[in-house]
């Protein structure tokens, strides 16, 4: 293999890395979205006790609050890519 063609495969190799990075935030972001609606429910009394108990100690984002946090994290990563990108 020609150096040219190992820099390609390394430039490629980089993005792919980089978006299943981005792939691995965004779901996780989703499932704790999904953990914070309840669909993983064990016990409605101990989930009410705990809920109660965390909300006295920190306060709590919003669902809309917490997608915005994601939405602008996917942005700046996006940028982030792409300034990588210019590099390589």
């Amino acid at each position: 293999m020609s150096l040219k063609s190992e820099g390609c495969l390394l430039k490629i190799l980089f993005k792919v890395m980089i978006l299943v990075v981005l792939t691995m935030v965004l779901l996780a972001g989703c499932a704790g979205i999904a953990k914070d609606s309840g669909v993983n429910q064990k016990s409605k009394d101990s989930e009410v006790s705990l809920n109660l108990a965390e909300e006295k100690e920190t306060p709590q984002l919003t669902k809309i609050e917490y997608i915005e946090k994601l939405n602008d994290y996917s942005k700046e990563m996006e940028q982030e890519f792409n300034l990588l990108e210019r590099f390589l």
